[in-house]
């Protein structure tokens, strides 16, 4: 299953196999047969979800789950941009809640 869906991102990305293997730093050889006997090592495979920009579950989920992506780096990059923004907005709260706190103890002096 993940084979296929390398395959498909790459092409829909138009990159070429020998880019991707120059981007995860393996031979094109290497990586054309790794495709071919549809195995490859985990370590590969997470160099080329980070090239890729997807995570690694990408490539073992149920197809269900990313048939309405068009591409699943996109969908992923947006929640990863919100998570960054919630995580931002918490911090805006907390200093916020801090300075309430010192002008409410200046109040009571």
């Amino acid at each position: 299953m993940y084979i296929n869906r390398i395959k498909n991102i790459i092409k829909r990305r138009k990159i070429t196999q020998k880019e991707l293997s120059e981007l995860i730093k393996t031979s094109e050889r290497s990586l054309g047969l790794n495709l071919k006997k549809g195995d490859m090592k985990v370590s590969t495979l997470i160099k080329i979800s980070d090239v890729l920009e997807v995570p690694v579950k990408y490539f073992f989920e149920e197809e269900e789950n990313y048939q309405k992506l068009e591409d699943p780096s996109v969908e992923y990059l947006k929640k990863e941009k919100e998570n960054e923004e919630i995580k931002f907005l918490k911090t805006q709260i907390e200093l916020k809640d801090g300075q309430i706190k010192f002008l409410q103890s200046l109040i009571k002096k």
